[in-house]
């Protein structure tokens, strides 16, 4: 069957082969997750899994995802939300905030109460978690969202759109909640990182179970002009903060792993990164994290 671009239509070219999964939105699963194939458009340059589980599938996975620990973050060490946070706060026309996938709202505890805070999320324990928190929650999913009855000076989707099938569709999305002159900021992985590049379909955030779609600054400047949007910054960082030391053992023991995959798998047999490989002996090319690398991007969108 012939592949082509979730967003575009067009022709796409194989990278290569994403290692199956084990888990799933912080729990372990009974059963692997096929990887499928890792694939690039020749037209906007979107990177996605091929092929995809339904979202009725996918929302079903995410809804029994593990909600004390699926999203784990300390905001000091959340390079977007410190950059999202100074974003907002110098522009003096943002007062009501929509974080699109907010889980509990930490995000937005962290903005502070000066802000008309609203929250989308679609798991049940973290949506109430939001709720709690003071986010005024307006749907589970974006899909919901029929008749708007309110527009938000500033959108926000941190870590989300990695997990949609169609970016470009769900970025018109977010700006049919936007105001005329409004923001949209999203962040997520950034397929044109060094670090990406190198691994190809064998680098650790392609092979997350629930990442399906991952863009860089060749597809936001082609999202840009499709929606007619302006592209007005793109920020390029680490995931999380990591020490020097830190950052060389990642790098030495992932491109040990590109380099030498029959010793990766040998290891992994005898147990190294947690895998229990008796029971999914499917998994012996799980790739190693590589969480300190200069591998994601924020991007700020305008609404004209």
């Amino acid at each position: 069957m012939s592949v082509f671009c979730p967003s575009c239509q067009s022709p796409v070219s194989l990278i290569g082969s994403i290692a199956d999964a084990c888990s799933f939105a912080g729990r372990s699963l009974d059963s692997p997750l096929s990887g499928g194939y890792l694939y690039q458009c020749l037209h906007c340059h979107l990177n996605f899994r091929w092929p995809q589980l339904t979202k009725d599938s996918l929302d079903a996975l995410y809804k029994g995802g593990n909600d004390k620990i699926a999203w784990h973050y300390v905001p000091s060490q959340r390079k977007d939300w410190t950059i999202t946070k100074t974003i907002i706060q110098n522009a003096t026309e943002c007062i009501k905030v929509l974080d699109v996938g907010c889980f509990d709202g930490a995000f937005l505890s962290f903005l502070g109460q000066e802000y008309e805070r609203y929250g989308i999320e679609i798991h049940p324990a973290a949506y109430s978690r939001a709720e709690a928190a003071g986010v005024t929650m307006i749907a589970r999913d974006l899909e919901d969202i029929k008749d708007i009855d309110r527009l938000f000076d500033c959108v926000i989707s941190m870590d989300v759109v990695e997990h949609v099938a169609d970016p470009l569709n769900f970025l018109e999305k977010l700006v049919g909640v936007t105001k005329p002159g409004g923001k949209i900021i999203l962040s997520t992985g950034n397929t044109d990182s060094w670090s990406w590049k190198i691994a190809g379909s064998r680098y650790w955030y392609c092979q997350i179970a629930e990442h399906i779609s991952f863009i860089n600054p060749m597809w936001c400047n082609y999202a840009a002009q499709e929606i007619g949007l302006s592209v007005k910054q793109i920020s390029t960082f680490s995931h999380k903060n990591a020490s020097v030391a830190r950052r060389i053992k990642e790098l030495t023991v992932n491109l040990a792993y590109l380099s030498f995959p029959a010793v990766g798998r040998l290891l992994r047999k005898k147990g190294v990164g947690g895998i229990n490989m008796r029971k999914f002996p499917t998994l012996a090319d799980v790739p190693p994290g590589w969480h300190s690398a200069h591998d994601h991007l924020l991007v700020v969108f305008q609404k004209p």
